[in-house]
């Protein structure tokens, strides 16, 4: 009987840990967040030991400080979700990082990121809430300029998806469903920009409505990479083709030079495009553009 009640007690506790699909969420999540913790302080201790830790600027994004801390990020999260994945027993595939069209669903979502953004700037531009100044740069430097930048946006836009659209993201997923997991990692994308110098309620509203549009954009396409490509050139066009402020800040060698007229609800104001009320129509038809992809086949392990 004693044995029997052993036996009893420890298949309870078991339970605590493990479900029908191995760890259970709650406990895969924190590991995540132990392990992005534990990378970030030892990174940066190592660095600020040798004096190697860039200077980011929070008025301006500069080209090699946001490239190395951005490609820090995209190392520590790749490790971690590695690590994590093995943890909890899941596959890359489920957890968004399925590589079956990857490379055209990316290429998707940066012509769709492209093509949003500038039709949001010409319609800023029309309503003169946008004034562009001048071509700062021309021919090879231009050129030049664009392919760094666009590196740099790379990085930020795989840093800020694999952070919010991916582990995270599925196992909250795969605890709860996907609603609930898409709100939830749409509040922490808000959080983490909050700070933003100049950034009105309005402006959080729309970043919040921009991370579940992305959200949207992993269940359609059964991975973060449509997402990423959308974020990386939406990034790219805002900061250095147009020259306008991105989260509130600007770039040290945009092609255009431009700023905001008028008020903040209409421009963005100090935030940037982003911050103004038409970028929610740019979503809408991001969503539309979306819906014409087809669902993939494989299981992701994701409730509706």
């Amino acid at each position: 009987m004693t044995e029997v009640k052993s036996v009893s007690k420890r298949q309870r506790l078991k339970c605590i840990f493990v479900g029908s699909q191995g760890l259970r969420a709650l406990w895969s999540v924190l590991i995540f967040f132990g392990l992005v913790g534990a990378l970030v302080t030892g990174s940066t201790a190592v660095l600020q030991h040798f004096h190697l830790m860039p200077e980011e600027s929070w008025a301006v994004i500069k080209l090699i400080p946001t490239l190395a801390m951005k490609g820090l990020a995209v190392v520590i999260l790749a490790v971690a979700t590695l690590l994590a994945a093995l943890i909890s027993r899941r596959t890359l595939t489920q957890l968004g990082f399925g590589l079956r069209n990857g490379i055209l669903r990316f290429l998707q979502g940066g012509l769709t990121g492209l093509v949003m953004m500038s039709a949001l700037v010409g319609a800023l531009y029309l309503c003169h809430a946008i004034v562009i100044d001048k071509i700062a740069l021309h021919g090879l430097d231009a050129l030049t300029r664009g392919l760094e930048w666009g590196l740099v946006f790379l990085f930020v836009g795989l840093a800020e998806e694999l952070n919010f659209r991916g582990f995270l993201q599925q196992t909250i997923a795969r605890g709860l469903n996907f609603r609930v997991a898409a709100l939830a990692t749409g509040i922490l994308f808000v959080a983490a920009h909050a700070d933003i110098p100049g950034e009105t309620p309005i402006g959080l509203g729309m970043i919040l409505a921009f991370a579940l549009m992305a959200s949207y954009s992993v269940w359609r396409t059964g991975a973060i990479w449509w997402a990423v490509g959308y974020h990386a050139a939406w990034d790219w066009a805002e900061t250095y083709v147009y020259g306008v402020a991105n989260s509130g800040r600007g770039s040290a060698a945009p092609l255009m030079l431009s700023h905001a007229n008028g008020p903040a609800w209409l421009s963005g104001g100090a935030a940037g495009p982003e911050g103004s009320v038409f970028v929610l129509a740019t979503y809408v038809l991001s969503v539309a553009v979306l819906m014409k992809i087809r669902k993939p086949d494989e299981n992701l392990g994701i409730k509706g």
